[in-house]
């Protein structure tokens, strides 16, 4: 998504506290164990204070510190705690990307998407959302959708004000074997990345939405 803020840009960029978020904030989310892995010695175990975790084999250890980590039983709606700060920043007229990186069956899907990610034709494989593998969480929305939420209120929030007056626009890329496709155009369509020095990085023939509230 991309913010426009028509009125007000350099004073909401300059009003930004020194407090920002970091350029780069590393979390660590553990999934829950799967059923067929009860039956295995226990490798994974996170420190007390949130932030440390360790994974032994019985033959190597390997000790890392993070931001933050999430223990198995975190919900959806807590985890997006730590992350809806980053929303802030954006209305005031910052870049923010949150990435997710993990193994295939890791919990990627219903970490962004969410339990019902399959539901919603999604240009991605959810092959590996599975019930079995989380707890039960009573909202199990992941972090896209309540970002989406979040964001709007926030936009909703800004216009009312009368101080500033932001538009959102919509794509949908995605990177696969290092070509990029616009998921909202023809996806047999490969598209170009470039950088500019005054407007920054884009891709080349990208398709933008202007688009009012979370629904659409």
């Amino acid at each position: 998504m991309e913010l426009q803020l028509h009125e007000g840009e350099k004073t909401a960029r300059a009003a930004a506290d020194k407090g920002s978020p970091e350029n780069l904030r590393v979390y660590v989310r553990v999934r829950p164990m799967l059923p067929h892995e009860h039956s295995q010695d226990e490798c994974v175990f996170l420190s007390n204070d949130g932030k440390s975790i360790r994974i032994s084999n019985g033959m190597h250890v390997i000790d890392s510190t993070y931001d933050h980590i999430f223990e198995p039983q975190v919900t959806q709606e807590n985890l997006y705690s730590k992350m809806g700060e980053y929303v802030h920043h954006v209305v005031k007229g910052f870049n923010c990307t949150i990435f997710a990186y993990g193994q295939t069956g890791s919990g990627k899907t219903y970490t962004i998407f969410g339990k019902n990610a399959q539901n919603h034709n999604y240009f991605f494989d959810a092959q590996s959302l599975n019930d079995n593998k989380f707890n039960p969480d009573p909202s199990p929305e992941g972090l896209i959708p309540r970002t989406i939420d979040h964001l709007f209120n926030e936009v909703r929030a800004k216009n009312r004000s009368g101080r500033e007056s932001i538009q959102v626009f919509c794509s949908f890329v995605q990177v696969y074997n290092e070509k990029i496709y616009d998921l909202l155009q023809e996806q047999d369509k490969t598209l170009v990345i470039h950088h500019d020095k005054a407007t920054g990085t884009y891709v080349e023939g990208l398709t933008e939405y202007s688009i009012q509230d979370a629904s659409e």
